[in-house]
């Protein structure tokens, strides 16, 4: 790994600078104007030029590429001083200054706002890949998966051990059918083929997610128990 000895103006040299030759202000407006070009048209254009045979993982692999390159043209611009420009920008850029402001320097304003812009561009990153369309039904289905599973949630939770048990009994055939069509399915393509799913062929899924989970701590109950049985007999 590369540092980056990067020329900074005399009034800049009175901040806080890095050892790498920038400021917490440059790398702070360096996500300011990534996270606006993100938000572009011009973006989404970039990201879709030429995809139309391309399959979904090898889009995935060359939008997270293209935008890398967008990054560092961005770094460059923004944070180079004019006569670094030509230096070679390190793939792992934005995590050398995040460790450094963030885990050494305890600057969590930074670990703040990258937040913020980690999921504009996870979002993003899903518009490009999938298109607003199937994003959105993506969305609406993730939000709807969270509504029906907390207005489940207290009513498994009330379940015994025995009763817990019947449950997965019943789901486990058609949980077991669902992944079967999910492994016919290439992996790239799953989560669009979930996000067109109504609900109801996904509540199974969710049941059995919840109820593995009282499962446990069912058996974590009786476990201790069973502790306080043994600690009682062998007083």
């Amino acid at each position: 790994m590369t540092s980056q000895n990067i020329g900074v103006s005399s009034e800049e040299e009175t901040k806080s600078t890095s050892p790498f030759g920038y400021t917490l202000e440059h790398v702070m407006k360096f996500l300011d104007e990534s996270e606006a070009y993100i938000k572009s048209d011009a973006y989404l254009e970039a990201m879709g030029k030429d995809m139309e045979n391309v399959n979904m993982k090898e889009k995935e692999g060359l939008i997270r590429d293209r935008f890398q390159v967008e990054n560092k043209k961005l770094w460059t611009k923004v944070v180079l001083n004019d006569s670094k420009k030509t230096e070679e920008v390190d793939d792992d850029f934005l995590n050398i200054a995040l460790q450094y402001y963030v885990n050494q320097k305890r600057e969590f304003s930074l670990y703040q706002r990258y937040q913020q812009f980690a999921k504009v561009e996870r979002d993003r990153f899903l518009v490009a890949l999938y298109g607003k369309e199937v994003f959105e039904q993506r969305e609406k289905q993730q939000q709807l998966i969270q509504e029906y599973g907390r207005s489940i949630q207290g009513e498994l939770l009330a379940l015994n051990l025995e009763q817990v048990e019947e449950k997965l009994k019943i789901l486990h055939p058609i949980v077991a059918a669902w992944n079967a069509t999910l492994d016919k399915i290439p992996e790239a393509e799953q989560d669009i083929y979930c996000a067109k799913q109504p609900l109801d062929a996904m509540k199974p899924m969710i049941q059995m997610q919840i109820l593995q989970q009282v499962m446990q701590m069912r058996l974590q109950e009786a476990n201790g128990n069973d502790d306080d049985c043994n600690n009682k007999g062998g007083g």
